[in-house]
């Protein structure tokens, strides 16, 4: 389960602005590194900590209209454009984009099949 809702900065309504979704993300970067050679041909190593900042996920799900159109609303905001998402008890910074969306029929009712793709601005974010 994803739950997605506005940063308290942000200052807009949770209630307007707050969304479970079918799914979860579990974003994954590898650990900052450098190579660099040395005049006798060995090598330096350099390692930072892992980070997930800049890391990017796609999920594919089919949801009903009504949150579709909460999505639509947090992904294209104005003035908005980093959310809270929580994932797998992780508390993500990150931004949302709808990729892909199609108009398709869920226990004969209207609904959308959606790509949605976040970008992790800040992993373990405290507001």
């Amino acid at each position: 389960m994803i739950q997605i809702y506005p940063t308290t900065d942000s200052g807009l309504s949770f209630a307007d602005y707050s969304l479970k979704l079918p799914t979860s993300i579990e974003p994954l970067q590898e650990a900052p590194q450098k190579v660099s050679r040395t005049l006798s041909g060995g090598a330096v190593v350099s390692r930072w900590a892992k980070n997930n900042a800049g890391a990017v996920e796609a999920t594919t799900i089919t949801i009903d209209l009504d949150k579709y159109e909460t999505l639509k609303s947090i992904a294209n905001h104005p003035t908005v454009f980093e959310w809270v998402v929580i994932s797998k008890g992780v508390k993500y910074l990150a931004t949302i984009d709808i990729t892909a969306s199609e108009a398709v029929f869920r226990n004969m009712q209207p609904a959308r099949t959606l790509t949605v793709r976040f970008t992790i601005v800040e992993e373990n974010y405290s507001t």
